[in-house]
């Protein structure tokens, strides 16, 4: 309740200044579930199938910009990733925490006024800010053994579908698949 009232709060104050924005602009809250899982090969360059995901979340902001149908959307997300794996009966766990800045494009091809459609495209620039593997029972702080990188890029393909409850409130739903563009597992020559 409180999370739909400072919704509504923040949905209410944001339209009293709409009008002064120029095209048709919203600010969305955004939150969710998120599977994430690793690409894993090899040193010959065999993928594992070992890898399952894990189900993580996301929370963040975005300013979305209509021009026309044509949709600019940069956000600021803090969201979770990693994977799970059982090897020889022993349990690896990957729990991985990202800041992210995305910008996406999406195209308006449904807009009945209450209910729009928009699938696009996004790219992202995702930072960890902290991060943990656990093994059996030890556990290991990922920054400080430098074993993945911080920084990875990744693309998403986007459909959006929204609702308008009110003129000033809407709820929307949006799946987003994404793909990490960088290796972020470490050489053990990289290290440091």
């Amino acid at each position: 309740i409180l999370f739909m009232a400072a919704l509504l709060v923040g949905t209410t104050t944001f339209a009293q200044y709409r009008s002064n924005l120029g095209p048709e602009t919203s600010i969305n809250l955004i939150g969710g579930a998120r599977f994430s899982n690793f690409i894993f090969h090899n040193s010959e360059g065999v993928k594992s199938d070992n890898l399952s995901y894990r189900l993580n979340t996301a929370l963040g902001v975005n300013l979305a910009v209509d021009i026309n149908k044509n949709i600019i959307r940069p956000e600021l997300m803090f969201h979770q990733a990693g994977a799970k794996s059982k090897l020889s009966g022993t349990s690896f766990d990957w729990k991985l925490n990202y800041l992210a800045l995305n910008v996406g494009y999406l195209y308006s091809v449904v807009d009945t006024g209450i209910l729009s459609l928009q699938p696009g495209l996004a790219f992202g620039v995702n930072y960890m800010v902290s991060g943990e593997q656990v093994i059996g029972n030890n556990r290991y702080n990922i920054i400080k053994e430098e074993s993945l990188g911080r920084l990875d890029l990744e693309v998403m393909g986007l459909l959006n579908a929204k609702i308008q409850v009110t003129p000033l409130f809407s709820i929307g739903a949006e799946y987003r698949f994404g793909y990490g563009l960088l290796q972020i597992e470490k050489d053990i020559d990289q290290r440091t």
